[in-house]
């Protein structure tokens, strides 16, 4: 019998305000998350968990105050060697410590976090082609590229000023 692939999932249970489900399945069906005619909650949910939507809280003034660095660089693993961007707001000798990998900064700016993750994004999406899943498993692997990926342009888009146009 044909059908869809079955998917390893979990089901949570949550006590919320009576729209919050709906609004969420609005949220989904948005941005692109949609099952069975409808916003597919779970979808969203994966793709909170799985840092492809990042939350930033309406409330807080983050891009008036938050400073975060956007670096990029080269990753080595025994058997993988690739480019990483990827955004910290812990010095960087900090937001690796202790792994079983050793990374090289080529390159970093500090700068509001709104317009770093407006770079990053853009980035991103301006060298998919270049994108790369790493072997070995870790934190930010999806924001990984291949060592042909032309770090130059990288630098200049990270050095530009605020308004990235695409």
């Amino acid at each position: 019998m044909a059908g869809r692939k079955k998917l390893y999932r979990t089901n949570i249970h949550a006590r919320v305000d009576p729209a919050t489900a709906d609004k969420l399945k609005e949220i989904a069906q948005k941005l692109g998350y949609i099952y069975d005619g409808e916003g597919s909650t779970g979808q969203l949910l994966d793709a909170i968990a799985t840092e492809k939507i990042i939350l930033i809280h309406k409330d807080r003034k983050l891009e008036n105050s938050t400073r975060k660095h956007l670096y990029l660089a080269e990753v080595i693993f025994s058997d993988e060697t690739f480019i990483k961007i990827g955004i910290t707001g812990l010095p960087i000798n900090k937001r690796f410590p202790g792994k079983k990998y050793q990374v090289n900064v080529i390159y970093q700016v500090e700068d509001l976090l709104t317009y770093v993750l407006q770079k990053e994004e853009f980035i991103l999406t301006q060298f998919a082609q270049f994108s790369y899943r790493p072997i070995n498993d870790f934190d930010g692997r999806t924001e990984c590229f291949t060592n042909e990926v032309p770090v130059t342009e990288i630098i200049e888009i990270m050095n530009q000023p605020h308004v990235i146009c695409g």
